[in-house]
């Protein structure tokens, strides 16, 4: 493969890597919202039931609380993927506090800012989760788009140049990643420099140690590099210090049906978000203080 053709396969694969990786996390963020939507319905309740009476009647409390747990919830989980947000203070805890202490004059100051603060928490917590768990998912999907992105017979069947194209894939789209949920060390940023050495393993078709056990690229130049033999799977793998080759095959084939179905049916995050005990008995404390 002649070099500008490999420089220019190499810097498309990487824009095309890390415009998919912000699509697909602002696709799960926003499902991750109405996860967060349904999950404030389940704690925080709006109508009291009065079982004696046989009557239900509306909780503006409640309501107030609902919207307190989106606003943080959404900023927190907003903030946590490096998207614009607005920083949750104590300012907006305490004035929250006194709107919650007009509703409810007769619950006193110390139990409402009480539960305004609980509320936050759990907020975070949740958000915290919800990271997490996008995170995580991201990575097999990121897994399948790598080898979608370079099927078995690109590069007329060439099996290491495939493999070396899907996990540069896979190591920009993971990048991008890492950059937004704030995980990535400067050091282990994709420069431009390392763009270029990749493009010199594919024109050559040749495997070259470029990110060590670390996880930091090499600081070599590509001539330099330690030359990595053995089977194309293997080898390529080992070039990128990724976990495990990437072939269409196995789980490999259900993660890309996932991917499939990403934008229509995935819920991440679903189920239960709640972090640790303490939240467990926190959510409902904090509506039963305001009951």
């Amino acid at each position: 493969m002649e070099q500008e053709v490999a420089e220019t396969v190499v810097r498309s694969t990487r824009e095309e890597a890390e415009r998919q990786a912000r699509g697909d996390l602002d696709r799960l963020r926003r499902q991750a919202v109405e996860a967060g939507r349904e999950r404030s319905r389940k704690i925080i309740k709006i109508t009291t039931i009065d079982t004696d009476a046989g009557t239900i009647s509306y909780n503006p409390a409640g309501r107030l609380l609902r919207d307190w747990y989106l606003h943080v919830y959404i900023n927190s989980l907003r903030s946590n993927l490096s998207q614009p947000n607005e920083v949750i203070d104590d300012q907006q805890a305490t004035g929250a506090a006194a709107l919650l202490q007009r509703l409810r004059p007769s619950a006193g100051p110390l139990r409402t800012l009480s539960a305004v603060d609980l509320t936050r928490k759990i907020a975070i917590a949740d958000a915290a989760t919800a990271t997490a768990r996008i995170t995580e998912r991201l990575h097999e999907v990121g897994v399948a788009r790598a080898i979608r992105h370079a099927p078995d017979h690109r590069f007329d069947d060439d099996p290491l140049r495939v493999q070396v194209a899907r996990h540069w894939y896979l190591r920009c789209y993971e990048d991008s990643l890492a950059a937004a949920a704030k995980v990535r060390t400067p050091l282990a940023e994709v420069t431009n420099a390392e763009t270029f050495q990749v493009a010199n393993a594919l024109a050559a078709g040749e495997a070259r140690r470029l990110i060590g056990r670390n996880g930091v690229p090499v600081a070599l130049a590509y001539a330099d590099a330690a030359r990595i033999t053995g089977p194309a799977a293997d080898a390529a793998r080992k070039m990128f210090n990724h976990p495990a080759v990437l072939t269409a095959s196995g789980s490999t084939v259900d993660r890309k049906r996932d991917l499939e179905r990403l934008g229509a049916e995935d819920r991440t995050p679903t189920g239960d978000l709640r972090s640790g005990d303490a939240i467990r008995h926190g959510e409902s404390e904090a509506t039963r203080r305001m009951q």
